[in-house]
């Protein structure tokens, strides 16, 4: 995978999950994380969860990791197995997906763990 900026470096999952719609893609920033990235629910110190929608089937799942001079982003789009998703993404959703994509969160974590 192309790496466009120094102070960043990106991999790709070589093989794409059933439920994913892309491979996964973690990003090595070589920074220290600003502010403005620790965005989403904080599952652990230091430790942060989003997810949006993508499409009318699709959301995103980011989990960010801030290790001090260095953080790690993940990035996985997932098929939610329903036509349609509410315009309204709000907490119950956010809950709903949270749940339905619970190991997939816990082996990207377990994932990152590994970059330390």
């Amino acid at each position: 995978m192309e790496n466009s900026a120094a102070y960043a470096r990106n991999y790709q999952r070589q093989e794409r999950r059933p439920t994913e719609r892309f491979n996964q893609v973690v990003t090595i920033y070589e920074v220290a994380m600003a502010d403005d990235r620790r965005i989403g629910f904080e599952i652990a110190s230091g430790e942060y969860l989003e997810i949006f929608k993508l499409s009318h089937d699709s959301v995103v799942v980011q989990i960010r990791q801030d290790h001090g001079a260095y953080w790690l982003l993940s990035r996985q789009t997932f098929a939610t197995g329903l036509t349609t998703l509410n315009p309204e993404f709000g907490p119950n959703a956010f809950q709903a997906f949270r749940l339905e994509l619970q190991n997939e969160i816990d082996e990207t974590r377990h994932l990152l763990a590994q970059l330390q």
